[in-house]
């Protein structure tokens, strides 16, 4: 990831706020996972998905 999604992330777990946001890549394709600001909802979503 970039260092700036990075950063956000970090910040966003420091706040509680904002979006958590992380991207793999797997055998099946790249997969995504972003948890929303106010930690309601996680979604995991392969790439040719998003």
């Amino acid at each position: 990831m970039p260092q700036e999604d990075k950063e956000m992330n970090d910040k966003a777990v420091r706040t509680d706020d904002g979006r958590i946001f992380a991207a793999y890549d797997t055998s099946e394709g790249k997969v995504y996972i972003v948890t929303e600001h106010d930690r309601s909802a996680t979604t995991i979503l392969f790439a040719h998905g998003y």
